[in-house]
């Protein structure tokens, strides 16, 4: 007997085997950096979501990290899971420079 899964990706719910697992893995690795929310069988919900760098100690615009054409500021990439309980974990993924 095999077992299923059952995984929400946005506004979509997925019901696959471990057959394709592999399948819908990619399809929550595009979701998540499309910016949508995985909601996991076991209740846990995982996104990515960006927070922008800044000096507080500094002023004005001098409080961010500019590109150089300064257009852009310099933000973290967080992957961000809340588990059933309720437990909170982020996890830095990698800096960007995205428009302010």
């Amino acid at each position: 007997m095999k077992t299923l899964n059952i995984l929400q990706l946005g506004d979509t719910m997925h019901v696959f085997d471990d057959a394709a697992r592999p399948t819908i893995e990619r399809r929550v690795d595009a979701g998540l950096r499309k910016g949508e929310t995985v909601t996991r069988q076991d209740g846990s919900r995982t996104w990515i979501t960006e927070t922008v760098r800044f000096d507080p100690r500094a002023e004005g615009s001098d409080r961010y990290t500019w590109d150089r054409s300064g257009n852009r500021v310099l933000s973290d990439r967080v992957l961000v899971t809340v588990t059933a309980d309720g437990k909170r974990t982020e996890t830095a993924l990698k800096p960007v420079f995205k428009a302010f």
